[in-house]
């Protein structure tokens, strides 16, 4: 049960990060366009 709730906890984690890197990547690309 540990080990699924540890598992559980790391796709939360890693879903967080990608979300996180996809806001940066768009945001980047929001201030480019908006300077262009």
């Amino acid at each position: 049960m540990t080990g699924n709730l540890y598992a559980t906890r790391e796709d939360a984690i890693t879903d967080v990060r990608a979300y996180i890197a996809y806001y940066n990547s768009l945001s980047t690309f929001l201030h480019k366009a908006t300077k262009w």
